[in-house]
């Protein structure tokens, strides 16, 4: 599990560095290998749990985590989903450190005014097939709760969402050129990973 979180990390480190602007490349590399590793080290000398469930208690305040995608396979430079691995040892982190609520809880409480409780809800967007494949077994065999936004105009249908079938035709494409199309876009190289991504 430990190799897939640091795939995990490398390929959203080499993302950040790639989205900079070229002259801050560097800047962007060191700054976030810094935060990174300061985040591991209160990881492992056990100080992450501790301190965010006292930051939220403090700041009378709740965590909401927002998903779109799940999938099995690890992080690539586009990626199709969150790695199931790293959201299982995500999950299983806060549950030992903060309560897993459902997100009606926050919203009933800051709607009358109040301090939500504190603790972590989880929510998925686009209603994906992987969030009732794949997340939600996993959010029941810990026993959290969740909330699956479902867009309405595509229930029952054929059609994906525009960004999925573009992300998926990215990574499909046979060549290393996608093809312009008038009044459009030009023509656009996709050789590498910077440019698939770009």
């Amino acid at each position: 599990m430990r190799s897939g979180y640091i795939q995990s990390l490398r390929a959203n480190l080499h993302r950040e560095i790639l989205e900079s602007p070229p002259r801050r490349r560097l800047a962007v590399a060191v700054e976030r290998a810094a935060k990174y590793l300061l985040a591991a080290c209160f990881y492992y000398f056990g100080l992450t749990g501790l301190l965010l469930g006292k930051l939220l208690r403090r700041g009378e305040s709740a965590l909401i985590l927002g998903y779109h995608g799940v999938t099995e396979s690890s992080q690539d430079i586009i990626p199709s989903g969150h790695s199931l691995d790293n959201l299982a040892a995500l999950f299983s982190f806060l549950g030992r450190h903060l309560r897993a609520i459902p997100l009606e809880s926050i919203a009933s409480s800051v709607s009358l005014g109040e301090a939500p409780p504190a603790g972590f809800a989880v929510t998925f967007d686009d209603g994906l097939v992987n969030n009732l494949t794949l997340a939600l077994p996993l959010l029941q065999s810990l026993g959290i709760p969740a909330t699956f936004f479902v867009p309405s105009a595509l229930v029952g249908a054929t059609k994906d969402l525009w960004v999925t079938t573009l992300t998926e035709m990215i990574r499909a494409w046979p060549g290393d050129r996608f093809p312009a199309v008038p009044g459009l876009w030009q023509e656009q190289p996709l050789g590498s990973t910077r440019e698939q991504r770009r």
